[in-house]
């Protein structure tokens, strides 16, 4: 086809038209991008503004509650002054009296008197008990009054200022976290009338650095002393059976414990990184040691189990770091998964007959663990129980699941009768 001189150019207008209508298109979608960006951003500014009104408006609530609260002590103190007995006291109080009533409300604040003793507390009457409620006063040294019989729960929770507690004779039971948080507190008293202190009663008592348990308490529940970093050394008295959960986790200035011969189980994570602590022994009473009972005590080198021992849980010595031996006493028949990983310093390990199960990763990283005997009585040995066992050589019986085990983990072992 040939295309004469007016169709080209006819095609040339059109094709200039077309570029002018796309850059004209460029140019509104341009513009209109410009508009929805101006678009969004007013809708943040928005949505921010809103959100201030909303924030100011709760200030502005809790002022107002505040300022009520002023007017009605400042009346108070101004009914007080104009009663019979005020107004005698003589020319000199009546110089002051006029001044006084020349003064702001904020300066009237500051001139009232503190609460008094009593109204510190609040005490309430609960099923034939005197039960200490709330303490609700900001003195640093505390007596809380005779005739308290129970202190409830966070009764004394995050009362910074406090040092220094007497609990009276004739209380029987500290609440939960009766006393958590008080991070000043150095010293309480405790007296022998009390038999249960309720769970983190001591939680974060971050200078608290020692405290006698009365021998009338039973039990220490889950985290009472738990993050206590300033414990150097406790005494768990003689009737005390059950040592709660975290009962003194991340004490990590702890350095001696003296459990009596009561105690039957020790809870889970109860001294868990309690990095101070050097040694511990159990006494004939205890069976049972919670998971991750000590796990991070990276100071422990030694450890004594009872034979009164029979189970031992997952991680319960995971990460101590310094223990160098260990001897399983022939009551447990399991050692639980990851029980002794991690124990960089362990060189040696006494495995009782009586066990038939080792748990996964149960000796995971020992990296000086030079031998181990593995009883006949053992048949099963969880998933990488002894990787990174580096200088690890099994001492197995001919024909044991212990040999077949070593064959085919292709670890090294030695034959025993």
């Amino acid at each position: 086809m040939v295309y004469n001189d007016e169709y080209v150019e006819q095609m040339e207008k059109v094709i200039a038209d077309l570029r002018a209508g796309m850059k004209e298109l460029n140019e509104q979608n341009k513009s209109l991008r410009a508009e929805l960006d101006t678009a969004k951003a007013e809708t943040k500014r928005l949505a921010a503004a809103q959100e201030t009104v909303r924030a100011l408006t709760e200030e502005n609530a809790h002022l107002r509650a505040e300022l009520d609260t002023i007017k009605a002590e400042n009346k108070a103190l101004r009914e007080k002054a104009e009663t019979p007995a005020a107004l005698q006291s003589g020319q000199a109080f009546g110089e002051q009296f006029t001044t006084f009533y020349e003064l702001t409300d904020a300066e009237l604040e500051a001139l009232s008197p503190a609460p008094s003793h009593e109204t510190d507390f609040e005490i309430a009457r609960e099923n034939g008990k005197t039960v200490l409620k709330k303490y609700r006063g900001n003195a640093e040294n505390v007596v809380i009054p005779n005739g308290v019989t129970s202190i409830s729960k966070e009764a004394f929770k995050n009362c910074k200022s406090l040092i220094s507690v007497i609990i009276p004779d004739g209380v029987t039971n500290i609440g939960v976290c009766a006393f958590r948080n008080c991070k000043s507190l150095t010293s309480i008293t405790i007296p022998e009338s009390v038999k249960n202190i309720g769970g983190g009663a001591f939680y974060d008592c971050s200078l608290l650095s020692s405290i006698t348990i009365p021998n009338s308490v039973s039990s220490i529940g889950d985290e009472t002393f738990r993050e206590c970093t300033s414990l150097k050394s406790i005494t768990i008295p003689d009737n005390v059976t059950y040592l709660g959960n975290y009962a003194f986790w991340g004490c990590d200035q702890l350095k001696s414990i003296t459990v009596r011969n009561s105690v039957t189980s020790i809870g889970s994570k109860a001294f868990g990184g309690c990095t101070s602590l050097t040694s511990i022994s159990f006494p004939e009473s205890v069976t049972s040691i919670g998971s991750e009972a000590f796990i991070g005590c990276t100071s422990l080198k030694s450890i004594s189990f009872p034979e009164s021992v029979t189970s031992i849980g997952a991680f319960a010595f995971c990460d101590c770091t310094s223990l160098t031996s260990i001897t399983i006493p022939d009551g447990v028949t399991r050692i639980s998964y990851r029980a002794f990983s991690f124990c960089s310093s362990l060189t040696s390990i006494t495995i009782p007959d009586r066990v038939t199960n080792i748990g996964g990763g149960a000796f995971y990283d020992c990296t000086l663990l030079s031998s181990i005997t593995i009883p006949k009585s053992v048949t099963s040995i969880g998933d990488r129980a002894f990787d990174k066992c580096d200088k690890l050589t099994l001492k197995v019986c001919s024909g044991s699941y212990g040999e077949r085990y070593a064959k085919n983990k292709h670890l090294d072992y030695q034959l025993i009768k």
